[in-house]
């Protein structure tokens, strides 16, 4: 069996308020799809000094999707979120 996947690669600088990085204690990423239902709960993130996570899509699955960082520092939480809008060509 052969699946053809897409990727997109998400990525993050956690910095604090005055620009510096910082090691947060919980980090992940959610992915939505359109109508705010989880597709994909990602909480093994990679951190080359930057956190990324490379998504994979499948190719039946066009659409608008919502990305979101949530990370925990110093007793409180942060979310961050974009809207993609996935199509294959």
């Amino acid at each position: 069996m052969f699946i053809c996947k897409n990727t997109i690669k998400v990525s993050a600088e956690i910095e604090d308020i005055n620009g510096n990085p910082v090691e947060p204690s919980v980090i992940k990423v959610n992915i939505y799809d359109s109508s705010y239902q989880l597709v994909e709960s990602i909480t093994d993130i990679s951190n080359d000094g930057n956190y990324y996570y490379i998504y994979y899509t499948l190719p039946d699955a066009p659409g608008k999707y919502i990305c979101e960082w949530y990370c925990e520092y110093l007793n409180n939480s942060y979310v961050k979120r974009s809207l993609w809008n996935v199509t294959f060509v």
